[in-house]
């Protein structure tokens, strides 16, 4: 997918792939909308990648949620989910969390951790749990800690003095 000007929205893996392939020609959709558009596909088009880690999810359903937000049609959070207008005449239909973890391909309750590791963990905290690969279920421990905590159970972990959550918490309590 391409915008008018040849900028590439979504397809990057599938373009690479065709330039090894010695392909000079490449069939493609031509996007026309706004830049809220743009950047929803190219955040769609990365959701989808199966390689990324929970908190880049988190991240990017953030962002999406700011992008749907801006563009009126993120339903509010304590909103009647079940009266929501989507008659012609009520305007846009509202997405949900549920609607928006359905079209990510992942649950309500996958999504909803994503975001909070995204927003709650400290950008030290995040490098460390990316870095080390630690479990989600430990990250998720991490990110309701406060910053301090945070930033030095991260600190144990990313220099290898604690192997695990509890290795790293049991070093710091002393």
């Amino acid at each position: 997918t391409v915008t008018a000007d040849k900028e590439l929205v979504a397809g990057a893996h599938r373009l690479e792939a065709c330039k090894s392939l010695g392909w000079s020609e490449i069939e493609c959709l031509v996007f026309d909308g706004t830049d809220f558009q743009k950047e929803l596909a190219e955040i769609d088009e990365n959701l989808v990648r199966l390689e990324l880690d929970p908190i880049s999810i988190g991240e990017l359903a953030i962002r999406r949620d700011e992008i749907l937000d801006g563009m009126g049609v993120r339903a509010k959070s304590g909103t009647n989910q079940k009266n929501l207008a989507t008659g012609p005449d009520s305007g846009p239909v509202q997405k949900t969390t549920e609607d928006i973890a359905k079209e990510v391909g992942i649950s309500r309750s996958v999504l909803l951790e994503n975001k909070q590791l995204a927003r709650d963990l400290t950008p030290k905290a995040k490098e460390a749990i990316r870095q080390t690969e630690t479990p989600k279920r430990d990250a998720l421990k991490i990110a309701r800690m406060e910053p301090d905590q945070q930033n030095a159970i991260a600190e144990k972990l990313a220099n290898g003095e604690a192997k695990s959550l509890v290795d790293a918490r049991r070093i710091v309590t002393k």
